[in-house]
């Protein structure tokens, strides 16, 4: 409710539009308004809100409206909806005559907009920083009738179809412990990630309706190898074509002299040029019927070199999957020790090993004369029925 009244205090009776808007500052620039009267609505201290009203005072000059009528007001920020303007007309006139109300009385100075006190802010009491109870981007969550968050705000966006939990990483940046949900506060009954051992645990019975498909070992297949000792069964030795002089023979390693006490044959790779000569031996293997997946150390070869020196003699393993292509191996490369060790070797990539199918094992032995290589048992390691 206010009371409109001309220059000589005379109440106003006669039809007027009434125009307020929010604003930043409280000092009136002419770029406030463009030129047609209106307001500017790019104008730096303009808050986005406007209404007018064509009104006819009564006799003493008092009129009503309703701010927000119109237009919803905004959530009052006091660090920005900080001012009132309040320009009149007379309601033939263009918008060109509106004339602000300046609480002042004087235009030349600042303080040409009236301040918002404490009764629009009220508008905020049913939010905290401006923001609103409810389930809209930005709003604050409530409970429900049932005590429980509304499902579509959990956090982590459930309704994203993305649910996480530990967001933070925490656990996972110290690299032990689990994550847990829990079910309950006294069943006792949860599901967890064990980042010590890589997997999940339940601890309580499991049911499931539908299929179940597993990527990894299935539950009742167990670990089984593939043992070759030299002479391997169908190897053949094969030379490449060029630096290959020298002599393969079979040895049977019985140093400590007690039968069946890490007694073994092997291959033994000798030359006497005085630069590396190689042989390659090579195993055509098929993946057994029930293979299922590799162990993670797929393939072990137990072998010695006559000296430490790679430049002398050395072991190298090469291998293609079933469809014919190399595998990308992670060890097996310029291998060299002076007592019996084991390598092994494992693989990176997806090589394809489909069961029934044939699979190559090349081991290149390379040697000077200086220096010997020999190769022992081979084993491959799968999990199947």
């Amino acid at each position: 409710t206010a009371k409109l009244k001309d220059n000589a205090g005379n109440p106003i009776v006669t039809a007027h539009t009434v125009r307020f808007s929010i604003w930043q500052s409280s000092d009136f620039s002419a770029g406030d308004i463009d030129g047609s009267g209106n307001i500017n609505l790019l104008a730096p201290n303009y808050m986005g809100w406007q209404e007018s009203y064509n009104v006819t005072p009564n006799q003493d000059g008092i009129f009503t409206v309703q701010l927000g009528s119109q237009n919803v007001l905004p959530n009052f920020n006091s660090d920005s909806e900080k001012f009132l303007q309040v320009e009149v007309k007379s309601a033939a006139n263009a918008n060109t005559a509106f004339e602000i109300l300046d609480p002042t009385g004087n235009m030349s100075d600042s303080q040409d907009r009236k301040p918002l006190t404490s009764s629009p802010y009220t508008i905020n009491a049913d939010t905290v920083d401006n923001r609103d109870v409810g389930t809209d981007p930005g709003n604050i969550p409530y409970l429900n009738s049932g005590g429980v968050l509304n499902f579509d705000i959990l956090p982590g966006g459930i309704n994203q179809d993305v649910f996480i939990i530990d967001a933070d990483n925490s656990i996972e940046n110290a690299g032990t412990g689990s994550i847990v949900l829990s079910f309950g506060d006294t069943l006792g009954k949860y599901l967890e990630y064990d980042l010590d051992n890589g997997y999940f645990n339940f601890n309580d019975d499991l049911n499931i309706e539908g299929d179940l498909t597993i990527n990894g070992v299935p539950i009742g297949f167990y670990v089984q190898s593939l043992v070759y000792e030299p002479d391997y069964a169908d190897a053949v030795f094969s030379s490449d074509g060029s630096d290959n002089r020298g002599k393969l023979e079979i040895f049977y390693d019985d140093e400590d002299g007690i039968p069946g006490n890490q007694n073994f044959n092997f291959y033994q790779w000798t030359t006497r040029q005085a630069t590396l000569q190689d042989i390659d031996v090579v195993l055509r293997i098929k993946v057994p019927e029930g293979f299922v997946a590799w162990e993670s150390v797929p393939i072990q070869l137990s072998y010695k070199t006559l000296t430490a020196n790679p430049s002398e003699n050395q072991i190298d393993v090469e291998i293609e999957d079933t469809s014919g292509n190399s595998v990308v191996v992670t060890s097996g490369m310029d291998l060299v020790s002076t007592i019996w060790a084991n390598e092994n070797i494992s693989f990176s990539g997806t090589p394809a090993f489909n069961p029934g199918e044939i699979f190559t094992v090349k081991i290149k032995l390379l040697a000077n004369d200086l220096g010997a290589s020999q190769i022992g048992t081979l084993r491959f390691n799968f999990n199947g029925s």
